[in-house]
């Protein structure tokens, strides 16, 4: 059996909403679903896909990379990035609003 790892964000922009008043520790931008590319620095990966990839929504174009080949290595990468980049932030020493 194929070892399965799995990227799962939810949210309905809680998080982006509550860093306003409590930001991420280091300054890390909480991303949304359209904003995520930018922010975690992600273009260079899109632009390389082919051209039907046109899409600046995250879970669009990660969806069609999965569903094209999941072992591709822009999927690899790309998951990689995701991680470290939530792997490096850290909760607000205090309660949000929404804790």
């Amino acid at each position: 059996m194929r070892d399965v790892n799995h990227v799962v964000i939810l949210g309905a922009g809680a998080s982006v909403a509550s860093a306003v008043r409590d930001p991420e520790p280091s300054g890390k931008r909480l991303p949304t679903m359209d904003s995520l590319i930018d922010d975690l620095e992600l273009g260079n990966v899109i632009r390389s896909l082919p051209a039907d990839f046109t899409t600046s929504n995250f879970e669009e174009v990660f969806s069609s990379l999965y569903e094209r080949d999941p072992d591709s290595t822009t999927l690899h990468e790309i998951t990689n990035r995701v991680t470290e980049y939530f792997e490096s932030m850290a909760l607000p020493a205090k309660p949000t609003i929404y804790d």
